[in-house]
């Protein structure tokens, strides 16, 4: 595990959005390089943060799911992953307030929201997550930025 958190502080934003104008122009040749990486931290960060709410390490987890939400700001994984690290840091409403604006109410256009994904339905009823908001206590959660 500790091998997986090593890795996830190599990680300090989306794939591919900082390269230089002349380089690394051979990762780009394969789309699957390109879609594949930010799921691949999305997924190594979830398996840390399983890891640590199972040791009640919740700063870890915290930063894990933080650290997948910059790399893929859309996933739904990684934003309930924040939410059950926050709410396992005692940010509850935090954790409340990134579900009502990331999860329930999430938009990625002026449409009206979409529906939820039937594992995002069963993740948030498991948890006794429900369609509401708060205000935010404690540190701000980083949640994802259009861009």
């Amino acid at each position: 595990m500790e091998d997986l958190t090593q890795a996830l502080r190599l990680v300090a934003g989306k794939p591919f959005d900082s390269l230089r104008a002349n380089g690394w122009n051979w990762l780009l040749v394969d789309e699957l390089t390109y879609e594949a990486l930010p799921c691949a931290i999305v997924d190594t960060a979830h398996l840390v943060v399983l890891d640590a709410l199972r040791r009640g390490d919740a700063e870890q987890a915290r930063t894990a799911a933080e650290t997948a939400c910059k790399a893929s700001p859309y996933d739904e994984v990684s934003r309930l992953d924040l939410a059950k690290a926050l709410a396992a840091g005692g940010h509850t409403d935090a954790a409340a307030k990134l579900l009502s604006e990331d999860v329930f109410n999430g938009r990625d256009d002026a449409q009206a929201p979409i529906d939820l994904p039937k594992r995002t339905k069963d993740v948030t009823a498991k948890n006794g997550w429900g369609r509401r908001g708060g205000a935010t206590r404690g540190r701000t959660p980083t949640r994802p930025q259009a861009s």
